[in-house]
């Protein structure tokens, strides 16, 4: 999926060829539309482990292809690739990242445990590699998507602890317990 669309992207570039100057998206300055010097692209990443993959193959292209991403909004696996990236992660790292890390380093073999993988083991992995960095202080802008299990709401984090909200994005109920956040 993610593939087609880089190709619909990259097939566009002379799409507007045949128009007067004013017209093409290129020159939106003289058109008083919008003051960025190139169109703005946000790359939402989706969840699912194997398209994690996928999404650092799309960065990859993007990158070839010098395509700016000026948002990256993800949600469970693409939190965490998103947030990688917008952290400064290239996508090479990033994959090299994927391919050394092992399941059994985040398994909960103890009773009583709230899901299978322990969520305490994750956040700690994510902050080794994130340091105490913040989603409002990344290089990319990045907006990370959760859902409050209690309220039953969708919730964007654009701002506060980077790991932690990968961590809650990546909950999954039975799996990975859920993460108790609640922002002032």
């Amino acid at each position: 999926m993610f593939f087609i669309l880089i190709i619909l992207l990259l097939s566009t570039v002379n799409l507007y060829s045949d128009l007067p100057d004013s017209h093409r998206p290129g020159n939106l300055e003289r058109q008083n539309i919008s003051p960025y010097k190139h169109p703005r692209v946000a790359l939402v990443l989706s969840g699912g482990s194997a398209r994690g993959f996928a999404h650092i193959g799309v960065i990859s292209v993007l990158e070839e292809y010098h395509i700016p991403i000026d948002l990256i909004v993800g949600v469970s696996m693409g939190s965490i690739v998103g947030g990688y990236y917008a952290y400064g992660y290239t996508p090479r790292e990033i994959l090299d990242k994927s391919r050394k890390f092992k399941l059994s380093s985040i398994i909960n073999i103890t009773p009583g445990g709230k899901g299978i993988l322990n969520g305490d083991k994750e956040l700690a992995l994510l902050k080794m590699d994130l340091d105490d960095a913040r989603i409002e202080n990344l290089e990319i802008p990045l907006v990370i998507v959760a859902t409050d299990l209690t309220d039953k709401k969708v919730l964007l984090f654009d701002r506060g602890p980077l790991a932690l909200a990968m961590r809650a994005s990546s909950a999954i109920p039975g799996i990975f317990p859920p993460v108790y956040y609640r922002a002032s």
